[in-house]
């Protein structure tokens, strides 16, 4: 990250921490955010939906035009506040309503991949699994380029479905239906 960019952190176990609000990655703030990321250790349970409500309280008060971009490093057990995975599909759709996107990173051998997966579609993001931690600064770097690539900021696919025609999937990406009928996606 660089000078230009702003960082949030916040943690999750059996709820979630919000460790610093959006704050720019100035050199003089660069050690401080590192020492605070060393100092999260794993434990608990696994809120996600406190750390997704977290992440949109975050963007919801700030309406600049830059990328937004939630990364949701967890391995998807969820298993404390909202534990239902359509429940949490919801929160990723709030999350693009403020224009953020979210990708998530599976991690460990025994994650959720349907959860993981589920939210990164509904966040519109990007979906990666990690083993272990020696390959999590790639995935950050690729994703983050790719935050700052932007072709569009916003595109909808409408299709009017013929009579006896039924949509069953759009690749995971959340459909929504229009009054006349046709799939909006």
């Amino acid at each position: 990250l660089t000078e230009h960019d702003r960082f949030a952190l916040v943690s999750f176990s059996d709820s979630a921490v919000v460790h610093t609000p959006l704050l720019a990655v100035d050199p003089g703030r660069r050690d401080n955010l590192q020492t605070i990321v060393n100092n999260i250790a794993a434990g608990g349970g696994t809120n996600i939906g406190d750390g997704l409500s977290s992440a949109l309280a975050l963007l919801s008060g700030n309406d600049d035009e830059r990328a937004r971009k939630v990364l949701l490093l967890s391995d998807g057990q969820a298993n404390q506040g909202l534990t239902q995975p359509q429940a949490l599909a919801q929160l990723a759709d709030q999350l693009t309503g403020h224009g953020a996107v979210l990708s998530s990173i599976g991690m460990g051998l025994d994650f959720n991949e349907t959860v993981m997966t589920l939210l990164a579609d509904h966040g519109m993001g990007h979906y990666a699994f990690l083993e272990d931690l020696a390959g999590l600064s790639q995935i950050l770097t690729e994703d983050l380029n790719a935050t700052r690539n932007i072709f569009a900021s916003s595109s909808t696919l409408e299709i009017a479905l013929g009579d006896g025609v039924k949509l069953l999937d759009a690749g995971g990406y959340p459909v929504n239906w229009t009054a006349s009928g046709a799939a909006r996606i």
